[in-house]
């Protein structure tokens, strides 16, 4: 892939370089649309530009909410061209807890999709409404911005199911470890396809949004409707031949049963990454031994 993994990288710069060493390859699917890295690359710095202009704060917070989306991927990019962490708020929580995070992280700044700005009223920051933001008259070009390893990347909030929520606060470097370690650990190629259906407020969705980036592979976005219906999510997978996906365990119970029950097939299937629960030893051998998904 021609990139070096070393101390002095960023997230962000690392996708730069991919964006300009296959400025035409796909970067992300999603439904019928389809962004090159040179595309994504071009809209993210839009946005960045768009930030420097409102003010932007290196290594503080920048709040986005908003569904799982390319908007989603280029907002994140954003944030870390301006030297910022980005900090996922998801839009299915109610007003009081999103207002009560921003608050707490003191983020000054937010982005937002237009069908959740109403959440953000009280909110005593700017608030950035991406639909409303003109970022076509902003440029194009990487913004020319000294960012360091030990910079702030993106902070996650807990869920708070034993108490208050708390704040994980996570630095480019972290991340650049991480990239370097699941490369190497799988020994993905540069040819294979991530899904994107995690839910990006939680810190798993890393390995499918920021790291495919990171290392020139594609992505496809899964719309919701379609992860929570199994079927659906397993022709998903077969229709455009996802090579990698990261679940939990207990849903990846259920695609089990499913593949056992149909007796299904997933050829291009090459790597389950699973986390966030305890995972039984059990269906991991089940999946195994299934004749067609050895991976």
């Amino acid at each position: 892939r021609g990139i070096r993994m070393d101390s002095q990288k960023t997230i962000h710069s690392l996708f730069e370089q991919q964006a300009q060493l296959q400025a035409n390859k796909p970067a992300v699917f999603f439904g019928s649309d389809c962004l090159t890295y040179q595309e994504l690359n071009e809209r993210a710095n839009q946005l960045a530009h768009h930030l420097i202009h409102l003010g932007a704060i290196q290594n503080r917070p920048i709040a986005f909410c908003m569904q799982r989306s390319v908007d989603c991927l280029v907002t994140m990019l954003a944030i870390l061209k301006v030297g910022a962490g980005y900090m996922p708020l998801d839009p299915t929580h109610p007003k009081i807890r999103l207002l009560s995070l921003l608050k707490h992280s003191e983020s000054a700044l937010l982005i937002s999709q237009s069908k959740f700005a109403d959440k953000f009223t009280a909110f005593e920051g700017k608030l950035t409404v991406l639909e409303n933001a003109q970022l076509d008259t902003y440029p194009k070009h990487n913004p020319n911005i000294s960012v360091f390893a030990n910079f702030l990347a993106y902070l996650i909030y807990t869920s708070g199911s034993t108490g208050t929520p708390k704040a994980v606060l996570i630095e480019h470097a972290s991340v650049l470890n991480y990239c370097s370690w699941f490369a190497e650990y799988t020994k993905i190629s540069a040819k294979q396809c991530f899904d994107f259906s995690s839910n990006h407020c939680f810190d798993m969705a890393v390995t499918v949004t920021l790291i495919p980036l990171m290392l020139g592979l594609s992505l496809v976005i899964c719309e919701e409707a379609t992860k929570t219906q199994i079927s659906l999510y397993l022709d998903y997978l077969n229709q455009h031949k996802i090579q990698v996906i990261k679940v939990t365990p207990s849903y990846f119970k259920l695609l089990l049963q499913e593949v056992q029950y149909h007796k299904m097939r997933l050829p291009s299937l090459k790597h389950i990454i699973l986390g966030g629960e305890n995972l039984s030893s059990k269906d991991c051998k089940a999946w195994l031994n299934l004749s067609d998904n050895r991976h």
